[in-house]
C-alpha cells in the first residue's frame, strides 16, 4: 500500500512540526533523536527536589519536637536538634543507629505505617499518637508521644518522620492534677460532714461573689427554704432590702453588694446583731459572723455562722428608729472601724 503524500516543502520555508499520520507498514519513527538531547531538565528537577530537602530538614531542625527519619531498613537516617537533646546524644551518634535501639516499640509501628502506606490508606501525620518508650544513649527510659509520617526522597526512597514529644511533664502535671482532685474531694466530704454535724448553727457557704453554694439542715429549718433553692443565689435574699441598703449607705458600699461579706473581707469585726428574712416573709434575728475563706482580700468564699435568737428577742421592745441625737454625734466619726461601730451602736439602739 503506498504511503500518502508529503506536503511539499518549499526552500526557506518554516517546516511543519506535526508528522504526517503514520500507517501499520510505515516504519515507527526513530526515538534516537529524543534520546539524544541533554536532560537537563531532569537534573534541574533533582536539584530542586534537593533543595526542597534541605529546606524540609532545616524545618526539622527548628521544630521543638525530636524528629527522626527512618528509612525502610528501620535505621535512623537523621536526627534534629530536639533528638539531641531528648536522646542525649549528638546528631553523628544517632544517625545509622537502629531505631528499635532507641525506641524498642517503634519498628511495629513503622511496619504498620507501611502496610497503610501501601494499601492507599493516608495517614494523617495530626492524629491519635502512640505512647511509647524512648531509651537514650545513656539507657535511660522515657514516655514520648510518637507520630509517623511517610514521605519519598529526592532518590525514589522511602522514609518515616518520627516525632517524639517528652511526656514527663504531662504526666508530672497529671499526677499533681490527680492529687489536687483528691485533696478536693476531702475538702468536699470535710465541709459536708461539718454541716451535717452542725445542727445548732445556721451555715451558710458563699463563693467570692457572694452566691450561696451550701446550707445545713438548721438552715433549712429555720429560714423555711429547701437546700437547692437556696444554692445558686445571692446571700443578700438571706436579708431584708430595707436592712441592706441602710448598711450599705453606712459603709459606702454599692447597693446589691451585702455588706456582711464585705466587713470580713475587709477584716474589721463582724460578729453582728442580724435579722434573717424566711421564706414567708418573717424575720427571725440571729447573732452572726461571717469569715473570709482563704486571702482575706480576695477570698476564694465566705463562712456564715448564725446562731437563732428568737428566744432571746422575744421579750425586746419592738423595733423603733434611732435617738437623733446620736446618729449626729456617731455622724462626726468618719473612719471604717467606728463606722462598724456606729452601725452595731445604731442597730442595738433601734431594737
Amino acid at each position: 500500500m503506498a504511503s500518502p503524500a508529503r506536503p511539499l516543502v518549499v526552500p526557506g520555508a518554516r517546516r511543519d512540526t506535526v508528522p504526517a499520520p503514520r500507517t501499520l507498514e510505515d516504519p515507527a519513527p526513530d526515538p534516537a533523536p529524543q534520546d539524544r538531547r541533554p536532560r537537563r531538565w531532569w537534573d534541574r528537577r533533582r536539584s530542586g527536589d534537593a533543595a526542597i530537602w534541605r529546606s524540609a530538614l532545616a524545618v526539622l531542625d527548628a521544630a521543638p519536637d525530636a524528629v527522626l527519619g527512618v528509612d525502610a531498613d528501620g535505621v535512623t537516617m537523621f536526627a534534629n536538634s530536639a533528638a539531641t537533646v531528648l536522646l542525649g546524644a549528638p546528631r553523628e551518634v544517632l544517625v545509622g543507629t537502629a531505631a528499635a535501639e532507641l525506641v524498642p516499640d517503634l519498628p511495629a509501628a513503622l511496619v504498620e505505617v507501611r502496610r497503610r502506606v501501601g494499601h492507599g490508606v493516608a495517614v494523617d501525620p495530626a492524629g491519635e499518637s502512640l505512647e511509647l518508650l524512648a531509651r537514650t544513649v545513656g539507657g535511660a527510659e522515657l514516655p514520648v508521644a510518637v507520630w509517623s509520617t511517610p514521605f519519598a526522597t529526592p532518590d525514589g526512597g522511602f522514609v518515616v518522620a518520627v516525632t517524639l514529644r517528652d511526656l514527663r511533664g504531662q504526666y508530672d502535671v497529671d499526677d499533681l492534677c490527680l492529687r489536687l482532685d483528691l485533696e478536693a474531694r476531702e475538702a468536699r466530704d470535710t465541709v459536708h460532714a461539718v454541716l451535717k454535724a452542725v445542727t445548732d448553727r445556721v451555715v451558710v457557704l458563699t463563693d467570692p461573689q457572694g452566691r450561696i453554694t451550701k446550707v445545713n439542715r438548721a438552715a433549712e429549718k429555720l429560714l423555711g427554704y429547701r437546700a437547692e433553692e437556696l444554692v445558686g443565689r445571692p446571700s443578700t435574699r438571706l436579708s431584708d432590702p430595707v436592712d441592706l441598703a441602710e448598711v450599705c449607705a453606712e459603709l459606702g458600699v454599692p447597693d446589691g453588694v451585702d455588706p456582711l461579706l464585705e466587713l470580713a473581707r475587709w477584716g474589721l469585726p463582724n460578729r453582728q446583731d442580724w435579722d434573717f428574712v424566711t421564706k414567708d416573709g418573717r424575720r427571725r434575728p440571729v447573732s452572726l459572723s461571717v469569715n473570709a475563706v482563704g486571702e482575706r482580700e480576695s477570698p476564694v468564699g465566705y463562712v456564715c455562722v448564725a446562731s437563732d435568737r428568737s428566744v432571746e428577742w422575744q421579750q425586746v421592745a419592738a423595733r423603733r428608729p434611732a435617738a437623733a441625737g446620736g446618729e449626729r454625734l456617731l455622724l462626726d466619726l468618719d473612719d471604717a472601724a467606728t463606722r462598724v461601730l456606729r452601725w452595731g451602736v445604731g442597730r442595738s439602739g433601734a431594737r
